[in-house]
């Protein structure tokens, strides 16, 4: 068996289990002012319904979730609900694999176009968005409720034809090369087998 410290890529995402509320919720406290209950992880992760939820963790040094993401799947659409890296750990392209592999999954389950908001002052964020297809189609006023930004939102009409399918296995290329080839297998075999079987 592969030991994880002898991987080229110091970091895996997985699907998040119970055991890392406390740490997933310990990270949102750091990325956003109105941070969700651990409660709702818990509730969501027991029930199993449409919600799905991902954690990045560094698998060095002793393990440690570093970053966490969540998306909705409803009638074929996914809806990124939320997306957070700790701080320190951020600019290593880490919100970026955890988006891929959100993205792949949900390929895998059949989505057929992806949805999501985001600040109007997250310039980072909406480059990061773009870079994956997804543009801006509209405006909702004073969305967030800590100081009533207006959000942008942000599709990709189709996540299953043939140019969204090339653009996501190059932008998988990409971030395998930045990250290290272990990225490379948890991204680029499911975004190609996924992206077959929905197609």
């Amino acid at each position: 068996m592969c030991d994880p410290e002898d991987l080229p890529c110091p970091y895996r995402v997985r699907p998040m289990e119970l055991a890392d509320v406390d740490q997933v919720a310990a990270v949102e406290k750091l990325c956003f002012p109105l941070p969700w209950p651990p409660e709702t992880y818990r509730r969501d992760l027991r029930y199993h319904g449409n919600t799905h939820y991902l954690v990045v963790e560094r698998m060095r040094n002793g393990r440690q979730v570093v970053g966490f993401c969540g998306y909705w799947l409803i009638d074929g659409e996914v809806h990124v609900s939320t997306i957070g890296v700790h701080p320190e750990y951020r600019g290593l392209g880490l919100g970026e694999y955890l988006l891929a592999r959100m993205l792949s999954d949900a390929i895998e389950r059949h989505a057929t176009a992806a949805t999501l908001e985001v600040r109007v002052s997250n310039s980072v964020a909406q480059c990061l968005y773009a870079k994956y297809g997804f543009r801006v189609t509209g405006r909702r006023r004073r969305y967030y409720r800590d100081n009533h930004e207006d959000a942008l939102i942000m599709e990709v009409e189709s996540l299953t034809n043939d140019g969204y399918r090339a653009l996501f296995e190059r932008r998988c290329q990409a971030l395998a090369a930045r990250l290290g080839e272990g990225a490379l297998e948890r991204i680029g075999p499911r975004a190609s087998a996924g992206s077959a079987s929905a197609g």
